[in-house]
């Protein structure tokens, strides 16, 4: 898309440094690119997490979307469809807290390789997420990147950006047992 004459590029372009030495206590930040317009935007967002346990535990954890309001502040509920363990079709149904209001999110299962990969596709309203959760072994730990093709957000691509760190670190933390102090620093840091 290629703007005429006299009109702003429709396109925005963020890029962040690839941090190839994260350590398990700091995420790496990978690339940002967005595509923004006035009315919705769409960009593509992919973050780096090192969590200190293996890879079967983190991909277990993560799989288990019924259990999301354990973790991933501002779930409210979480119901998967049919319950049990999950596979490609299976269909979860969050509500989540925004301030006084809440809205419902479905989300369908796309991709699943058992320790590999987890691939879903996340709507709400006009809102539409495909996130791919990559897991690989990082020594003893395991290497997280989560990638997110966001289409239809009112917010920026940097405001979600720090939406996927936040989330990242509150999985990392209940991975690994980090004691609620955890979810007071992430307030802490990023409000």
């Amino acid at each position: 898309m290629t703007p005429r004459a006299g009109e702003d590029a429709p396109y925005l372009a963020l890029t962040e440094a690839v941090d190839s030495e994260a350590s398990a206590s700091e995420p790496a930040v990978s690339v940002i690119v967005a595509e923004e317009t006035t009315k919705s935007r769409a960009f593509t967002l992919t973050q780096t997490v090192i969590i200190d346990r293996p890879v079967a535990a983190v991909f277990a954890y993560r799989c288990a979307l019924a259990n999301s309001p354990d973790w991933h502040r501002g779930v409210v509920t979480a119901r998967l469809t049919p319950p049990g363990p999950i596979w490609v079709g299976s269909h979860c149904t969050e509500t989540r807290s925004r301030g006084d209001d809440t809205e419902v999110w479905e989300i369908d299962v796309t991709d699943y390789e058992p320790n590999n990969l987890l691939g879903m596709v996340c709507r709400s309203g006009g809102l539409e997420v495909k996130e791919s959760h990559q897991f690989s072994a990082d020594g003893l730990n395991t290497r997280y990147v989560a990638t997110a093709d966001v289409t239809g957000s009112s917010l920026s691509g940097s405001a979600f950006q720090k939406v996927l760190l936040e989330t990242l670190l509150q999985l990392k933390w209940a991975v690994e047992g980090v004691p609620s102090v955890g979810s007071a620093l992430a307030r802490r840091r990023f409000h």
